[in-house]
């Protein structure tokens, strides 16, 4: 198998990692992937993990030392996984090594690892229900990210999760939390080595980066500074950089709308992937480029509900959306009212979504109905398009302006309001801008054609003697179930 090392200067402990081409293959034969099934995905939704990383007061982290070299390969299989090693400097001498443990490379190895995990996890069901809860669905890949309300809970629950892992031969390590006596506990129960709060100490939490001190989130945004060092003027170059973007929360998506919209013209015109923007697309992702190191600076707090009181009321949600030819997004906020809300700066919207579905045509139509299953149309206002922070996320914005825009963080400032001080407006939607579904009646007159018209005979002799020549014939017609009208 080739392989290659992979250089991580950021991380604080594996710096370098062996890593196999288990996909490379000679011309018309097949890899190694190729035989091995990639078995099903095992880990935890990313964005479930980390929207319940900001609910809980306090929280914690960790990740498992060497996690996947912690997992043996059957020995009848090592021989597949071999590999030529140079053992001097000048590259002259091999010899043939074999893997014994899972590698990274494979397409199987993500599965592998989450599936020993479980399977040795769930032996502790009974013992440690809400630790093995915690593994299942707070562990994502070597990871670990959750929290709990009391500092009590959270040392119970870590204290748990290093237990039931080592059991499994496995290494929770690097753990840190918010929580400056939660640390102080670990220390005194032997389960960190770590001695207090380091200033402006900032952390990797699966893409995120925390500061522990302040206990506030941002984006990382260094991968992407770095690239942008050595990237050009083409399409390639434009495509690579969005795909460096990493913000599974969306903290910065009215500025990267942005540069999703550029990718759309740069498609429309048929730009070829190596040759160099026109200059007025040029001008727009340079800008764009040049704005993006302002976007370390972007934080926000880490906890929801940092200074909610659970004896004041429960959790009110408002979700604003707004939609363009280009884009669409939606934004949510909280308020301490257990209630959910949805915000549309769209007029004609909100009378569809507020009327029977039936109503209108079949495109609209369906989509009635799935909001209307989603939410309740009672739940749906309406406010003004200035203040719908959604329209952010159609339009785009300059880093500059989304560091210090209220709006987009903190939602409208009426939202703090009671409801009475709510945008109220009673509008009316034109006429031409209703899909009114036509019903189309089709009617049908039924004209019977008699077989004798008597208005055609002159005497009553004569019309006599015709019938009885019908009926005459018609008796002759025998058993045919032929139906005349007189």
């Amino acid at each position: 198998m080739p392989y290659r090392s992979v250089v991580r200067k950021d991380k604080s402990t594996t710096q370098v990692r062996l890593v196999f081409n288990c996909s490379s293959s000679k011309r018309g034969d097949l890899s190694i992937n190729d035989y091995l099934e990639q078995g099903p995905n095992l880990n935890p939704s990313l964005l479930d993990v980390l929207l319940k990383f900001r609910i809980f007061k306090v929280v914690f982290c960790g990740d498992i030392e060497k996690a996947f070299l912690m997992i043996g390969i059957a020995e009848d299989d090592r021989r597949y996984l071999r590999f030529l090693w140079n053992t001097n400097d000048k590259g002259k001498e091999y010899v043939v090594l074999q893997m014994n443990r899972v590698l990274f490379g494979s397409r199987c190895s993500p599965f592998l690892l989450r599936a020993t995990i479980r399977y040795h996890v769930r032996k502790y069901l009974e013992r440690y229900p809400d630790c093995v809860d915690m593994l299942d669905n707070a562990l994502y890949a070597d990871g670990l990210c959750y929290g709990a309300e009391t500092v009590q809970e959270a040392l119970s629950l870590s204290a748990g999760a290093v237990s039931i892992l080592k059991d499994a031969g496995l290494h929770l390590r690097k753990l840190c939390t918010n929580s400056r006596e939660l640390q102080s506990l670990w220390i005194k129960n032997g389960l960190s080595n770590e001695v207090g709060f380091e200033q402006n100490c900032k952390l990797k939490v699966l893409g995120l980066v925390w500061n522990l001190d302040e206990d506030c989130v941002g984006v990382d945004v260094t991968p992407l500074l770095n690239s942008l060092e050595s990237m050009g003027n083409t399409k390639r170059s434009v495509l690579s950089t969005v795909a460096r973007v990493f913000d599974p929360l969306g903290f910065i998506s009215p500025f990267v709308v942005r540069v999703k919209k550029l990718v759309q013209e740069i498609w429309e015109r048929g730009v070829d992937w190596d040759s160099k923007l026109p200059d007025d697309l040029r001008i727009q992702w340079e800008k764009w480029c040049c704005e993006t190191g302002c976007l370390s600076e972007v934080r926000i707090n880490r906890c929801y509900f940092s200074n909610w009181d659970r004896d004041a009321g429960g959790i009110e949600m408002h979700i604003f959306c707004d939609s363009s030819q280009v884009a669409y997004g939606a934004v949510a906020y909280f308020r301490v009212v257990k209630r959910v809300v949805m915000w549309t700066d769209s007029e004609i919207c909100l009378h569809w979504i507020k009327s029977s579905a039936t109503e209108w045509k079949q495109f609209v139509s369906n989509r009635v109905v799935e909001i209307q299953d989603c939410v309740v149309p009672d739940r749906w206002f309406h406010c003004p398009g200035l203040e719908n922070p959604a329209d952010r996320l159609t339009r785009g914005v300059s880093a500059v302006s989304l560091k210090s825009d209220d709006l987009w963080w903190s939602g409208p400032r009426w939202l703090k309001s009671p409801r009475y001080d709510w945008p109220q407006q009673k509008f009316r939607v034109p006429d031409e801008y209703m899909q009114v579904k036509r019903i189309v009646v089709h009617t049908a007159i039924v004209k019977d054609d008699p077989l004798i018209d008597i208005s055609r005979f002159g005497s009553l002799t004569r019309l006599l003697r015709v019938t009885a020549y019908v009926l005459r014939f018609l008796g002759k017609l025998g058993g045919r179930s032929t139906r005349f009208n007189f």
